[in-house]
């Protein structure tokens, strides 16, 4: 936390639908908060995916098809959000299809 508050994460954006830089309207690149951005790619990456950082990503996609796995899915989403600076209040699992994650920049 900076000043008792929690960190802006200004960053480019990507397109939601095509995973390419978002352009604005203007032909502009689009800078805005990319906590949200930042916490998907860090769950649906794989390790070494990220070449200066080859352990950061959870790897989601292994996890999709085993129920068994979940409680490991939950407890990696944290380490690797911690990880990166984040504060996380709450990860709900649903099965294979519905994922809640509540974290804030801290660091």
């Amino acid at each position: 936390m900076a000043n008792g508050k929690f960190l802006l994460v200004n960053d480019l954006i990507l397109d939601e639908n095509s995973g390419d830089l978002a352009i604005d309207a203007t032909g502009d690149l689009v800078v805005g908060d990319a906590q949200y951005q930042c916490q998907k790619l860090v769950i649906k990456a794989i390790k070494r995916q990220f070449r200066n950082h080859i352990e950061v990503g959870v790897g989601i996609i292994y996890f999709l098809n085993d129920d068994s796995e979940l409680i490991h899915l939950q407890h990696e989403i944290q380490k690797q959000l911690e990880l990166d600076g984040y504060r996380v209040d709450l990860i709900n699992i649903n099965g294979n299809i519905d994922l809640t994650v509540v974290a804030e920049k801290v660091r």
